[in-house]
């Protein structure tokens, strides 16, 4: 009789949380003339978002690794005199500092600060922990983690000047790690754990913190191609060791292929996201989590994220 009366609170609880999150009234705030700093705009959610935001009428500084590439040039030739095409590689302080210096020049009213930083660069990989190097753990988190918390220490300063938005992107893999992904599962996770300490941090500001958590979007992305794949691949047999070869032989081929042809599975349309990271930025009263994903994956997360590990083992 205790376990079903804390059961069906514990229920109560959840059904009046997911409701409440869903009625929400969506009153946004005019996106004319606010500035916002976006990262990873080559590709992907980060290249819709830059072109959304300014076809809002937004400020937009899309920072892009590749500024001489297609992505850039294409943000350039399409986008109006309010977007900002700014070299920013998230691993590097100097590249970071330089991007700083540039929006506070080109801000529409310094006085006023920075509106919102939508911290979307990332990069994935594939392949079980024991394949892999930890130089290529160091790499993903570089990305994913460190570049999150380097690009949003750099302006936090100006964002709290305008009491304004900060917006990171995490993953369905954050909080549901799964066999083969153990590097980027543990970077999307310490963003998980770094917007949580940060939204805390911040709130006495005036500054909120949100976060988007899509599901499958790989075939709307270019996170995996078959170039970056084929990369992999090459990189994880050449550091596998003679008996980890003979042990895995074909389980290693049959992951590589799953891979190759997950690519093209998930939604083929970034506009979910980038509708989060809108909201986040815009909405009176942003959610702190955003989960753009289907219903598979909606449920799962709730499941994995909830229940007890013996439960949820046993399901997935």
């Amino acid at each position: 009789m205790c376990y079903l009366i804390i059961f069906s609170v514990i229920s109560i609880v959840i059904v009046t949380a997911l409701v409440i999150r869903h009625i929400r009234p969506k009153r946004l705030l005019s996106p004319v003339g606010r500035a916002v700093v976006v990262t990873g705009c080559d590709t992907g959610f980060g290249h819709a978002m830059a072109k959304r935001f300014d076809q809002e009428g937004m400020v937009v500084f899309a920072g892009v690794l590749y500024p001489e590439k297609e992505g850039a040039a294409k943000l350039r030739k399409e986008g109006s005199e309010r977007l900002h095409v700014i070299p920013m590689d998230v691993t590097k302080d100097s590249d970071v500092q330089e991007a700083v210096e540039y929006v506070k020049t080109n801000l529409p009213d310094p006085k006023k600060g920075l509106w919102g930083v939508a911290n979307n660069a990332g990069i994935s990989c594939f392949g079980q922990a024991e394949w892999c190097s930890v130089d290529m753990f160091k790499r993903i988190a570089d990305v994913n983690l460190w570049g999150t918390v380097r690009v949003t220490n750099a302006f936090t300063p100006l964002v709290r000047l305008a009491k304004g938005r900060i917006v990171n992107i995490s993953s369905v893999l954050a909080r549901q790690g799964t066999a083969g992904f153990a590097h980027y599962s543990i970077s999307k996770h310490g963003v998980e754990a770094f917007t949580q300490c940060l939204r805390y941090e911040l709130r006495r500001f005036g500054v909120r913190v949100s976060i988007v958590e899509p599901g499958n979007f790989m075939a709307a992305t270019n996170i995996y191609t078959s170039d970056n794949i084929d990369r992999v691949r090459d990189e994880l047999w050449e550091h596998m060791k003679d008996e980890q070869k003979e042990v895995y032989g074909k389980y290693f081929t049959d992951m590589v292929d799953i891979v190759r042809f997950s690519k093209t599975l998930g939604s083929t349309d970034c506009s979910p996201v980038v509708d989060c990271f809108l909201d986040a930025l815009l909405n009176e009263n942003p959610r702190i989590r955003y989960e753009p994903k289907d219903m598979y994956w909606y449920f799962r997360t709730l499941l994995i994220a909830h229940l007890p590990e013996e439960i949820s083992d046993l399901l997935f």
